[in-house]
């Protein structure tokens, strides 16, 4: 049975825009992938730095910067916060020395850092306890840079 002209035209119309939609999907760019890190863990070294150095120093710009949009923090104490939640209250960090070990594992555009921290400072109103505690930080490229997606601390071991 032959197509109406009215049928036709919508099967053109439908034809063009799935074509359309094919081609913005195939098109749509995905972020370049990250460097190949030499040394993930060197890397994932000067990240935390960077960030811990921002803390210290109250830089708003570089911690906004550093933090993924879809970022979450979980810290021991069981508060939690999403970006906008983070850059409304940051951590706010007097001193900070890094632990011995931080391991770095890179998977294409994620870099896992390990690592343990010993801070003087305050999160929600609270003084931290200097003690050395585990963290664990997930970034990923953004096509320019490493941001911070994920970020879990620990309590510190029992002595």
């Amino acid at each position: 049975m032959p197509f109406s002209r009215r049928r036709r035209g919508l099967l053109a119309l439908l034809l063009a825009l799935t074509t359309a939609l094919t081609v913005a999907a195939c098109s749509s760019s995905s972020p370049p992938a990250a460097p190949t890190l030499a040394d993930p863990s060197a890397t994932g070294r000067e990240l935390v730095v960077a960030w811990l150095t921002a803390l210290q120093q109250k830089d708003m710009a570089s911690i906004d910067a550093q933090l993924a949009p879809n970022f979450q923090i979980q810290r021991a104490d069981g508060s939690s916060s999403t970006k906008a939640d983070y850059l409304a209250n940051p951590a706010s960090i007097d001193t900070f020395e890094l632990g011995d070990t931080l391991v770095g594992l890179q998977n294409a555009n994620t870099l896992t850092v390990r690592w343990a921290l010993k801070v003087t400072g305050e999160t929600n109103g609270v003084s931290v306890p200097n003690q050395e505690a585990a963290r664990l930080t997930g970034f990923e490229w953004n096509g320019e840079r490493w941001q911070i997606i994920t970020y879990a601390n620990f309590n510190a071991p029992n002595s």
